[in-house]
């Protein structure tokens, strides 16, 4: 990227890199072996399974990269809980303590 934006006069810092972060977040451990069920095995291979706080490792590993944003598209999130671990993945990434 960094080369093609040279080549065309553009500087790499104004492009917003982004990349898929297939992740199904879970809050106990037991969870690791059921959070995937209800996918197709194909679609379920794709995706890790991550406690928030795991995930974030692995987010800052893209963060230290260069990368800015993260697509989570993630049909796991159907549940207000699931919803809340997405939250908790978000405010662990920026520095935010997670709500008690």
């Amino acid at each position: 990227l960094d080369r093609h934006c040279e080549a065309e006069g553009r500087d790499p810092a104004t492009i917003l890199r982004t990349v898929m972060f297939p992740v199904a977040l879970i809050s106990r451990e037991r969870e690791r072996e059921t959070v995937l069920a209800d996918l197709p095995p194909a679609r379920a291979a794709t995706y890790t399974t991550a406690t928030p706080a795991e995930a974030a490792e692995r987010v800052q590993i893209y963060l230290d990269a260069g990368f800015g944003g993260f697509i989570l598209r993630n049909p796991t999130f159907l549940t207000p809980e699931a919803i809340g671990l997405a939250g908790e993945l978000i405010g662990l990434v920026r520095g935010v303590p997670a709500a008690v």
